[in-house]
């Protein structure tokens, strides 16, 4: 019988100046995508803001990011990111997992993520 264990795993260490290319929050998380390509995300706790996880994936830097809110307890919040290659993420806020992926997303350097709610697949 075999069995398969995932843990997430996180090596906080000395980055190389971070240069901060976007914003995005949905309390109590904040989402700061990188230069690098890496988003860092935050919770919010006691008016602090404390590391939570480490995204990393993009190979280009972070262009845009989205927060799209569960619509039920039993849903995660989902984090979509687009760097400046034209590629496109969609990650799990909970956990950090990525949940997929479209490497030609864009034509170009995306500026800004929305959901339209009259377009959202239900």
């Amino acid at each position: 019988m075999t069995s398969t264990i995932s843990w997430p795993l996180v090596v906080w260490h000395n980055f190389s100046n971070p240069i901060t290319t976007c914003l995005t929050s949905s309390y109590p998380h904040v989402f700061a995508g990188q230069k690098d390509g890496h988003i860092w995300v935050y919770t919010m706790h006691n008016d602090l803001l404390k590391h939570k996880l480490l995204l990393v994936g993009h190979k280009t830097p972070i262009a845009a990011l989205c927060v799209i809110t569960a619509e039920t307890k039993t849903d995660n919040d989902i984090l979509i990111s687009a760097s400046e290659d034209g590629e496109v993420a969609r990650w799990n806020i909970a956990d950090g997992r990525c949940l997929g992926v479209n490497a030609k997303g864009f034509l170009g350097v995306p500026r800004q993520l929305k959901i339209f709610s009259q377009w959202a697949v239900e």
